[in-house]
Parts: C-alpha cells; structure tokens; sequence
C-alpha cells in the first residue's frame, strides 16, 4: 500500500522526537542503570539518616517527643525544645543534656518525666497528668459547654411556647365595630 509521501509504510522515517523501536531498546539498559543508581542512593540516604540519627541526638525522635512534654524553667513558657531552638535560654540545654544522658542510659520517657516531675514538680509538665482533681481541669470546658447547651435550648422552647399565648389574647372585632371602621373609611374615600 503506497502512502501519500510516496513511500511504504515500512519505508517510512520515524518522527523527529519520538524513539523508533530500536531506539527504545537501546534506552532500556540506561534506564535500568538510572533506576538502580536511584534506589541506592534512596537506600543510602535512609541509611546516613539512621547513622545520623545514632551521632546527632537532635536527630533521635525520643529526645523530642520528651523535650516536647517537658516546660522550660526560664520563664519563657515554651517547652524545652522549642526554647533552646528559638531562644537563648541557659536552663533548656541543661534539660536536653539531662533528657540524652538518660536515654543513652537507656531509660525510657515515662521514667525521665517521672525523674523531672519528682525534682521540678509536675509544673515541669506541659500538661497537667491527668490524676485526681486535674481532671476538673480536662472536664470542665466539657461541662460549661453542655450547660450552654441546654440553657440555650431551654430558652429557645421557653420563646416558642411564649409566642401562641400572646395571639390567643387578641378578640375579634364585633358588628358595630366593624360597621364603624366601614364607615370610616368611607368618608376617608369621599375626601380623596
């Protein structure tokens, strides 16, 4: 079959920017080469962030999320990873080097807040545990919105009942004072 440009379809050149069959082919092993050259460098990567991690306590999940829970005694009114990151406290790296030394010791987070909590107070904490009469303080915001709540529903119902009972006070008009409002407005029409 003879195509317009003369030749066959066999015949016919490939596009310029699109890959022939054999030009795919060639590309596979580079491709397979990019492929593999990516994987580890991924794989090394996680491994330097693992080796990073070992070196770099900064790097160690468990140092923030106690540094987190634990508030800096400076009077900034952050928690002890924050304040030595954002500000030039001396008391947080004091914290923080207490926090790694008792991780590298291999205690856990309850034990190291334990440990602040018994030396500083449970003002240490960031949050107050929750143990006897703070629980009014995890409760009551609870407690004060359903009371508004209701108060709110009990006036709502209290002004729908008061709303029928004012229209049943009202009277219907009787013949002679419908006759005098006709007669009235009457004589209001004959001035116009």
């Amino acid at each position: 079959m003879m195509r317009k440009g003369g030749g066959s379809r066999s015949s016919r050149r490939a596009r310029p920017g699109s890959l022939g069959w054999e030009s795919r082919r060639a590309c596979a092993p580079i491709l397979l080469l990019l492929w593999g050259l990516l994987s580890s460098v991924t794989h090394g990567a996680q491994a330097a962030r693992v080796q990073q991690a070992a070196v770099d306590p900064f790097a160690d999940p468990r140092v923030r999320q106690i540094e987190s829970q634990l508030r800096c005694s400076c009077g900034c009114n952050l928690d002890t990873w924050t304040c030595q990151r954002q500000m030039s406290c001396e008391v947080s790296p004091s914290m923080a080097a207490q926090v790694r030394r008792r991780l590298a010791e291999g205690a856990d987070a309850p034990a190291i807040l334990a440990e602040f909590v018994a030396e500083r107070g449970a003002a240490v904490l960031m949050a107050p545990p929750k143990q006897g009469f703070n629980w009014v303080g995890y409760l009551l915001p609870f407690v004060a919105l359903g009371v508004g709540a209701a108060a709110v529903i009990g006036l709502i119902r209290r002004w729908s009942r008061a709303a029928p009972a004012a229209d049943s006070g009202a009277t219907e008009l009787g013949e002679a004072e419908l006759a005098q409002i006709e007669a009235e407005l009457e004589r209001l029409d004959e001035d116009l």
